[in-house]
């Protein structure tokens, strides 16, 4: 190999002699490393600054045994380079033995007689082998180096936190700068505070519930699973911190059980407050709610408690003989508080609609019946109005079908009535029509078309909004609150169904609903509507001896309860509440107690819970609830109740008299 193709080498040579400096080099300049750089120093100082400004491949150090100083230089060398080769030259062969070159870290030790370029060649092929691990090891360091500063940059740089902690100590072992943003604190104080810090950011309930999450992760979490934690912070000004963690294994001890925790953690503390104001707003809208209701509740009460004696009244002279024009006057005055029950009633269902407490049934029933019924009620209206009443319903359509028939009675109630209302000449049409059918279901569809006035253009969108009618004379004119049709598309909408509707000003109106109805009907088929309108005309229950206990505190209701059951023959007890129910049922036989809700002393819901703990018969006894609370009405139909059932105010007489005939007769085995 030409010397040219050996690398050129740089080394330092330590020598005092200047006769050894010149042999030293000749005997290089004679060997193939002829282009190695010798720099040569008489003191130890002088090397380091070499050292600091270029890289050297070795170090050839004279030493003599009248220099002590050879061992503190390789010392200081090796502290400065450990990989550094260091080569002892020395005249004497007692001055370094084998083992103390050894113990020093020298990698060779040559005597000056034996000096000669072979060895020098020797001595430089390995300081060569050295030096490619030298520039391998620096490569990787310098690699490292920057993975480091990579490392770093990416943690501090994250938006999140990230962070280890030490299970066993409870130390932090690193943590990112974020913390220290989020916190307040600067390094310097987080270094000074060490462990105390988590005394000064963790409340100590937390810190209990965070070292039980430590132990969950210690003894069950396995490497890459991971456990989150939402935990609350104190920053160095006392304001609430939320952060959402996530922590994994990093490092087991000995025995396998984690020792340190990798975690990262984002800043939710601005989702904890709006969860917070989120919460109190729905605590602040139940509690409007509640109010709304009660209020509804109150109102029902107060407004249909009297209805239910102005229009029972009505009935009740209705049926004796007056002169002509005090029998138009009673007329009058139960048609006019038929139209003020209709109003209340509208504003009732949109109040329980919006609040979201109106509930559906699912029970079966005869939609023929039902639709026959309908025609029945209206056919009377239409005659008076001298218009054409139509009703077909499609023979397709099963007799028995499963829904919500009050709910359904109610829509085609409002539609008929709105279209029998605003058609002065000509005809309404009721058509039902199946337009598909399988094992399980049956769509219907619901066509009720007017003559009448119609709904001009600009306003059809707008129909089924609330409080608004296609005329604005409408209300003046044909009297309502806006509120049918609004009330109809909500219900429509409950029962999954959908309502159209098609108008021309001046010629009349089409509104088609289309509804799902079940067929999967109860076994043995029979009828569970007992709505009052699918009822026979009551007749006279031939019962002999019944008893009935009133509870009502109301005396106008007293007075007209009491003519009712006398216009029947029937024996009842009055008492104004619910203790004085309580204290007659207990010394009295009685068949059926017409239970009122709200009195004084004891209300009607409390009386009822007492008499069911009283012993039989007495605890079975009937008792109706007679409430003109139509909000919470289905309340009253629940068996926690204990209520048998319930007739709300105003009611008609002859419902009165079917419930009492149905649950004295029930009650007696007839």
């Amino acid at each position: 190999m030409s010397t040219s193709n050996y690398p050129e080498f740089k080394i330092i040579l330590v020598v005092k002699e200047p006769a050894q400096q010149d042999a030293f080099e000749k005997i290089f300049l004679e060997s193939h490393f002829k282009n190695t750089i010798i720099h040569t120093v008489s003191e130890s100082e002088e090397i380091f600054p070499i050292l600091e400004s270029r890289f050297i491949d070795a170090v050839f150090i004279y030493h003599t045994s009248e220099d002590p100083q050879t061992e503190s230089i390789v010392n200081l060398l090796h502290h400065s380079d450990s990989k550094l080769p260091i080569i002892i030259l020395t005249s004497s062969a007692t001055a370094f033995d084998e083992n103390k070159l050894l113990a020093l870290g020298v990698i060779d030790g040559l005597m000056l007689i034996e000096l000669n370029a072979a060895k020098i060649e020797h001595i430089m092929l390995t300081v060569s082998r050295i030096k490619v691990f030298r520039n391998e090891q620096s490569a990787l360091s310098l690699e490292l180096k920057e993975k480091d500063k990579l490392l770093e940059k990416i943690t501090h740089s994250s938006p999140n936190i990230i962070y280890v902690n030490d299970i066993e100590s409870g130390a932090n072992l690193f943590h990112n700068n974020q913390i220290l943003s989020l916190l307040g604190y600067s390094k310097e104080e987080i270094s000074s505070l060490g462990m105390m810090l988590f005394d000064q950011i963790i409340e100590k309930e937390t810190l209990i519930d965070l070292r039980e999450h430590y132990l969950k992760i210690r003894h069950e979490l396995e490497d890459g699973a991971y456990l989150e934690k939402e935990l609350c912070i104190k920053s160095k000004e006392g304001n609430e911190v939320w952060l959402f963690t996530r922590d994994t294994p990093f490092k087991r001890n000995s025995n396998g059980k984690v020792s340190q925790v990798l975690g990262t953690a984002i800043d939710i503390t601005d989702r904890k407050k709006a969860e917070k104001e989120l919460l109190e707003a729905k605590k602040m809208a139940e509690e409007a709610a509640r109010v709304k209701s009660e209020f509804l509740s109150t109102m029902s009460h107060e407004i249909r408690t009297p209805m239910n004696a102005i229009l029972g009244f009505a009935e009740l002279l209705l049926k004796k003989q007056h002169p002509h024009e005090d029998t138009q006057y009673i007329k009058a005055i139960k048609q006019s508080a038929d139209n003020l029950l209709v109003i209340i009633n509208d504003i009732l269902d949109f109040s329980k609609i919006e609040a979201g407490k109106l509930t559906l049934e699912k029970i079966q029933f005869d939609i023929h019946d039902k639709i026959s019924f309908l025609e029945q009620s209206f056919r009377f209206r239409a005659e008076e109005k001298e218009i054409q009443l139509k009703v077909t319903v499609d023979p397709k359509i099963p007799k028995l079908i499963k829904g919500d028939p009050y709910r359904l009675n109610q829509i085609l109630l409002n539609l008929i009535s709105n279209a029998i209302k605003f058609t002065k000449a000509g005809s309404v049409t009721i058509n039902a029509e199946k337009l598909t059918e399988n094992e399980h279901e049956i769509l219907i569809k619901f066509e009720i078309k007017d003559t009448g006035i119609g709904i001009p253009e600009n306003k059809l969108d707008s129909i089924f909004d609330s409080f608004t009618q296609a005329h604005e004379d409408t209300s003046r004119q044909f009297g309502g609150t806006g509120l049918g049709l609004t009330i109809t598309k909500k219900l429509v909408d409950l029962m999954g169904g959908n309502i159209t509707v098609d108008s021309v000003s001046g010629q009349g109106s089409v509104f088609i609903v289309y509804l799902r109805f079940s067929l999967e009907l109860n076994e043995p088929e029979t009828l569970t509507d007992t709505t009052p309108e699918a009822s026979s005309e009551f007749e006279s229950p031939n019962i002999e001896d019944i008893q009935i206990l009133i509870a009502e505190d109301n005396a106008v209701n007293q007075l007209l309860i009491k003519y009712i059951l006398e216009d029947w023959n029937l024996k009842y007890t009055i008492c104004a509440n619910g203790q004085e129910a309580i204290n007659m049922l207990e010394s009295r036989h009685f068949d059926v107690v017409l239970m009122d809700i709200q009195m004084p002393v004891m209300d009607g819901i409390m009386a009822t819970s007492l008499i069911r703990k009283m012993p039989d018969p007495k605890g079975k006894v009937p008792v109706i609830a007679l409430t003109a609370d139509v909000v919470n009405k289905e309340f009253f139909s629940s068996d926690a109740t204990g209520f048998t059932d319930y007739l709300i105010k105003p009611f008609k007489p002859n419902d009165l008299m079917d419930m009492i005939h149905k649950y004295v007769r029930r009650g007696r085995g007839e």
